[in-house]
Parts: structure tokens; sequence; C-alpha cells
């Protein structure tokens, strides 16, 4: 198979770029994961996932408690309130 000069530099410029793209790309994976060890202590994509599902379920506790507080506030003071 013979490769003409032109196509050669065509494939060069094209695996230059790709490079160029996948450098970029590394950098900023790592870029996010020195974020997430430095701001929640997560030192892999699964750790930073188990605490997201851990926070989410902290959340819909907290709103459950929530919506039964105020439930229970409007049962008690509802009439006084004068809405």
């Amino acid at each position: 198979m013979n490769v003409s000069l032109d196509q050669y530099q065509k494939l060069k410029q094209r695996v230059d770029r790709l490079q160029r793209e996948a450098d970029k790309a590394a950098g900023a994976r790592a870029e996010r994961l020195k974020r997430l060890e430095d701001e929640f202590g997560c030192k892999s994509i699964k750790e930073a996932e188990k605490l997201l599902a851990k926070l989410e379920a902290e959340a819909k506790k907290v709103e459950s408690d929530y919506q039964q507080a105020a439930a229970e506030f409007y049962e008690e003071w509802g009439d006084k309130l004068g809405d």
C-alpha cells in the first residue's frame, strides 16, 4: 500500500489533533477527580457515587421529616395563623 505525502500529512494532522483532544480530556478528568477529593474526600468515582447515594437518602429523610413537622404544626396552629 502506497501512501502519498499528502495522505500521510492529513493522517498525521488527524492523529495529532486526536492526541491533543485525548490529553485535554485526561487533564480535565484528573482535575475533576482532584476536586472530588479536595471538596468531598472521594478518591474515586465509585466513592463519589456512594457518597451521592448517601446524601440523596439523607435529603429524602430530611424532606420527609420536614413535611411531617410542617403538617403537625399546621394541624396544631393552623387555625391561629389566620390564612
